[in-house]
């Protein structure tokens, strides 16, 4: 198995992606799966660049699944390019997954960008097509080449409790209304038994992309027939605090005279966003119930983290000859390769996670204790910013990264803010600051040979 990880220097946003394959990679061509967790930055010159450098990288492949964490244009300014420049060469984006949210919900998350007023001629001009992408995953992502669409529910439970994805198919009854969609184990195929790819169906107006909903805990597995190991991709999403999301409902029904909560649906939030004194009113509403929780929640809570790793539930029952892990940057060596326990390579994306909050921060920290103890490498909230960050979040003994994505000379942020580096130092974990700097792109890549 060969196992690879980029985090793409597009200055202030995200951009990481990955590669599962079976073999080493001049043997890999269409035995992987390729996939990329957010995909924007402060420019969309920047983020191009290194979508040029992405495709021609993982050639001939397509993308599988891209795990967007929100909405927010530096984390998704380039994925309309990626779409646009893998349909060029007859490719396409096979999956994406995305936090679920119901109308109510999703009209507070939005109220909440449209509370961002510098951020306006960003988000709602309507045609930017980002509101649409909310309203109607199918139609904006199918006209995109997208065959399929997730949309990953929260999690509610505080149970220390945590079922991976189940070798049942069938899966637990769901808490959550319209939840209740399994991700199958995807096998890497070897090399000896690669089918012919499936020809690719161009894109356009009309064309639409499925949409399912899956529980939290479910994720994507991926097995190669010819090991004993199974890599875990698996997202997690907070819902919005229920008291917040009651509060908020009962504000909009009043200002907007509506009969009840159940008024407040899609087609409700269509007209509203299109139209300039109601988009004002909504905002309006967002902002009362914020003075009333002290403003401790907003909308880069609901933000999607993914994890990426070995499952846990593998034992290790075979010798692995030549088992290694390397970090690195083109402009910093950071140390040697270095050769630790097999269990020791995962990565957790955070996005925009309001980890600050310790409620947010308890359910984070508790769905993904399992796997607390191979993590090797974590993308720091919020690029790195002081109101999203907690040094609780460090504990991890196996923890060696810490990567802010960010632009230090960026005129309003420079994160990674100084709290934030002296907590990392404090730690002992290296602070691996991925910038604009085409040089700090930071690569960390497995592989394991073949069974005896």
């Amino acid at each position: 198995m060969y196992v690879c990880r980029s985090q793409w220097p597009v200055g202030q946003g995200n951009f990481s992606s990955g590669v599962v394959a079976s073999d080493r990679p001049r043997d890999r061509r269409r035995n992987e799966y390729n996939y990329v967790y957010d995909c924007g930055g402060s420019s969309k010159k920047l983020v191009g660049a290194q979508i040029d450098r992405l495709i021609s990288e993982i050639a001939p492949a397509a993308v599988d699944a891209v795990f967007l964490s929100h909405l927010d244009q530096d984390h998704v300014k380039g994925f309309e390019e990626l779409c646009s420049k893998l349909k060029d060469e007859e490719r396409n984006v096979k999956a994406v997954f995305l936090p679920y949210l119901g109308a109510a919900e999703l009209a507070a998350h939005l109220a909440g960008i449209l509370s961002r007023t510098f951020l306006l001629k960003h988000y709602f001009l309507w045609n930017d097509g980002v509101a649409d992408a909310y309203l109607d995953p199918s139609a904006w992502f199918g006209e995109r080449g997208v065959e399929i669409v997730y949309l990953v529910g929260g999690a509610e439970s505080s149970s220390t409790e945590f079922d991976f994805v189940p070798s049942d198919p069938e899966l637990p009854p769901s808490t959550s209304e319209g939840l209740g969609e399994e991700l199958p184990p995807l096998d890497i195929p070897d090399v000896e038994s690669t089918p012919a790819g499936k020809p690719f169906e161009s894109s356009g107006p009309g064309q639409k992309a499925n949409v399912r909903h899956v529980n939290p805990g479910h994720g994507q597995i991926l097995k190669a027939p010819s090991i004993a190991l199974s890599w875990l991709l698996l997202p997690y999403c907070h819902p919005i605090n229920d008291h917040w999301l009651k509060v908020f409902k009962e504000e909009v029904v009043r200002r907007f005279g509506l009969k009840g909560e159940t008024s407040i649906d899609l087609s409700f939030l269509k007209d509203t966003l299109r139209t300039p004194w109601k988009r004002t009113k909504l905002k309006q509403c967002y902002n009362y119930t914020q003075k009333l929780r002290s403003g401790n929640s907003d909308h880069n809570t609901l933000s999607l983290s993914l994890y990426s790793g070995l499952h846990p539930g593998v034992e290790m029952s075979h010798h692995v000859e030549g088992f290694y892990w390397c970090s690195s940057q083109q402009q910093i060596i950071h140390g040697r390769s270095f050769f630790h326990t097999w269990k020791e390579a995962a990565w957790i994306g955070t996005g925009d996670a309001k980890l600050k909050d310790k409620s947010i921060r308890d359910k984070w920290k508790n769905f993904f204790s399992p796997i607390m103890e191979q993590l090797v490498t974590l993308i720091l909230p919020h690029h790195g910013s002081r109101f999203s960050f907690d040094e609780s979040i460090l504990d991890s003994h196996s923890l060696k990264f810490c990567v802010a994505a960010s632009n230090p000379q960026h005129k309003r942020y420079r994160h990674p803010h100084s709290q934030v580096v002296d907590a990392v130092g404090r730690h002992g974990k290296d602070l691996i600051s991925v910038t604009k700097d085409q040089r700090s792109r930071f690569i960390e890549g497995m592989y394991w040979k073949r069974w005896r």
